[in-house]
C-alpha cells in the first residue's frame, strides 16, 4: 500500500463557459444565475391546455456587441448607450435564445413560424458552433401572446456603459401542440389557441324558445418578422368563418331567426368573442329577403246591426328588406299576400236559408254546425292535410258565382332618412259572406307557400348568406390599419 498511486484531481483549472443567453441583441455573460418556473394555462372551457407560461429569471451580466473602440467615460457619451441597453432589455417581443443550461428556449428567431411547439431539449452540446446553429435555425417557434414580455428588476451600469449587472425576468408563452394541428391559424401554420362556447335555451311565457350562444376564439400572435416590426399581420376577426362553420350553421333557420350577432375583437387583436341570439319563429314565417316583417289583419262588419253579411278586411304590413335587394320587392310581397287572402273568399258560397231548411234542422242547425265545425271539414281527422281546411263545401259553380272581393282602400308609407329601412302598406277590401264562413272566406290565417318544390324553407334560403358571420357588408377588421406604438412613438 505504501507504493500505491492514488488518482485524485479537482478537474481542469479553467472553467468552461456553459450556456448562452441572448435577448434582443443583448448577450449575457456566461457568469449568470438563472431559474425557470413553468405553469400551464387552460382554455376558458377548462378542458385543454392552450399554452405553457414560462418565467425565466436571470441574475448576471449583460453586454452590448463591441462596435468599436471603448467610449470615453463621460456622461454625455455613456448615456445613449445605457439608454439603448435599457430599451433593448425591456422591449417586448424580442428574439430570445436560452440554451445549454438543460432547458433550451429559442423564441422569435428570424423565420419564426408564430405558434408552434417550443424548443425544449434537455442539454445541448457545449460547442459554440452547435449553439449558434440552434439560435440561427429557421422556422423556430414564436411567442404566442405578443411576447416575450421582459421585466427589468435591478440594473447596475458597468464598464463604460457597455455592460451592466442586471436582475432580469422574462415571461414566454409557448404551445406544446405541434404546428399544423387542429384548426389553421396565423399564415395557415399555427393552431388556434382556443375555441369554445356555451349555449343557453330559454322559454318565454308564450312557450316559444330562445337560443343563445356565447364563446371565444383565440389565436397566437407575435411581431413578424422581428421585434422592430410595428405592423399587425392578422387578427382573430379573420377567423369568423370558424364560428360560421362550427356554431351558426347549426341554427335551423327554417325554425329560428337570428335576432342579434356580436363579434367583439380584443385590443391586442388575438381574441374574438361572439354572442349570437336566435328566437323561434311564430306561426307565419317571414317573407323572403326580409330581415324583419310585421303586420296586422283585421276583419270587421262593414256596418253595425243585424245580418253580419258584409265585411271589411284590412291588411297592414311593414317590411325591412336586406339592404342589397331592391325596395320594390316589399311591394310585390305585400301584393302577393293581399291576392292570396282575397282569393279565399272564392272558396265558399254560403247556402241560403231555404237550402238550410231543405237539409233539415233549419237555420239553427246551420249555426250549430258552424260552432262545432266552422271549416266544414273533419278537423280531428289527422289524415287531413292543411289544404283540406280550404277545400270548398259548395259546388264549383257556387264558388264561381260568389261575389268577388272589392278593394276600397290602398295606401303605402315609406320611412325616410334613419327610418328608410322600412316600408309599409295597407289594403282594405269588402266581401259579402255569411258569419258561419267568415273565418275561411276572409283569408284569416291563410299563408303563402313557405317552402319551394324541394321542401326548402324560402325565407331561410334567401337570408342564409347574411345571417351568419357577416351581412351584406362583411365588416372585416383590416389589420393594416393597426399599428404598434413603442416607447411613446407617435408613428
Amino acid at each position: 500500500m505504501a507504493n500505491a498511486v492514488i488518482a485524485f484531481t479537482t478537474g481542469s483549472t479553467q472553467l468552461p463557459d456553459i450556456g448562452r443567453l441572448v435577448y434582443n441583441g443583448c448577450t449575457f455573460s456566461s457568469l449568470f444565475y438563472s431559474s425557470i418556473s413553468l405553469t400551464t394555462v387552460s382554455d376558458e372551457a377548462n378542458r385543454t391546455i392552450k399554452y405553457s407560461e414560462i418565467t425565466l429569471t436571470v441574475d448576471g451580466y449583460v453586454t452590448l456587441r463591441d462596435v468599436g473602440p471603448p467610449l470615453a467615460i463621460v456622461e454625455e457619451d455613456i448615456n445613449p448607450i445605457m439608454t439603448q441597453l435599457h430599451q433593448l432589455l425591456t422591449a417586448q417581443g424580442g428574439a430570445l435564445a436560452y440554451v445549454g443550461r438543460g432547458f433550451d428556449i429559442v423564441i422569435n428567431q428570424p423565420g419564426a413560424g408564430g405558434g408552434g411547439g417550443a424548443v425544449l431539449r434537455p442539454g445541448l452540446p457545449r460547442g459554440g458552433a452547435v449553439l449558434n446553429n440552434v439560435i440561427a435555425g429557421q422556422n423556430q417557434p414564436a411567442d404566442l401572446v405578443w411576447g416575450p414580455v421582459p421585466k427589468l428588476i435591478d440594473y447596475q451600469p458597468l464598464g463604460a456603459g457597455l455592460s451592466a449587472h442586471v436582475k432580469w425576468a422574462v415571461v414566454i408563452r409557448i404551445s406544446p401542440i405541434k404546428k399544423g394541428a387542429g384548426f389553421k391559424g396565423v399564415n395557415g401554420s399555427s393552431p388556434l389557441l382556443q375555441f369554445n362556447y356555451e349555449t343557453s335555451v330559454s322559454f318565454g311565457e308564450d312557450g316559444f324558445s330562445r337560443l343563445s350562444v356565447r364563446g371565444v376564439l383565440e389565436i397566437p400572435m407575435t411581431r413578424q418578422p422581428n421585434q422592430a416590426s410595428r405592423t399587425v399581420p392578422a387578427t382573430a376577426d379573420d377567423f369568423r368563418g370558424v364560428v360560421e362553420r362550427r356554431v351558426l350553421s347549426n341554427i335551423d333557420l327554417s325554425r329560428f331567426r337570428i335576432t342579434s350577432r356580436e363579434f367583439p375583437l380584443s385590443r391586442d387583436k388575438r381574441t374574438l368573442t361572439f354572442d349570437v341570439t336566435a328566437e323561434e319563429k311564430p306561426f307565419m314565417d317571414l317573407p323572403p329577403n326580409c330581415t324583419v316583417a310585421r303586420g296586422t289583419f283585421d276583419v270587421r262588419p262593414a256596418r253595425t246591426g243585424p245580418g253580419l253579411a258584409l265585411w271589411l278586411c284590412s291588411l297592414r304590413a311593414t317590411y325591412t328588406l336586406r339592404n342589397d335587394v331592391p325596395r320594390r320587392q316589399a311591394y310585390l310581397l305585400f301584393l302577393a299576400l293581399v291576392r292570396h287572402r282575397m282569393a279565399q273568399s272564392k272558396l265558399f258560397k254560403p247556402p241560403t236559408i231555404k237550402e238550410k231548411k231543405a237539409e233539415g234542422g233549419g237555420l239553427l242547425k246551420g249555426i250549430g254546425d258552424f260552432f262545432l265545425n266552422p271549416f266544414g271539414v273533419q278537423r280531428l281527422n289527422p289524415a287531413l292535410g292543411v289544404i283540406d281546411l280550404f277545400r270548398p263545401t259548395g259546388s264549383k259553380k257556387q264558388a264561381e258565382d260568389v261575389t268577388k272581393p272589392i278593394i276600397i282602400d290602398f295606401s303605402m308609407s315609406e320611412g325616410l332618412y334613419l327610418d328608410s329601412k322600412t316600408v309599409s302598406f295597407s289594403c282594405t277590401w269588402r266581401i259579402c259572406v255569411r258569419f258561419e264562413h267568415i273565418l275561411v272566406a276572409s283569408g284569416l290565417w291563410a299563408k303563402l307557400p313557405e317552402v319551394d318544390a324541394q321542401g326548402r324553407n324560402l325565407w331561410a334560403t334567401s337570408i342564409q348568406a347574411v345571417s351568419g358571420e357577416k351581412s351584406w357588408i362583411t365588416n372585416r377588421v383590416d389589420p393594416t390599419l393597426d399599428v404598434i406604438v413603442d416607447f411613446g412613438s407617435t408613428e
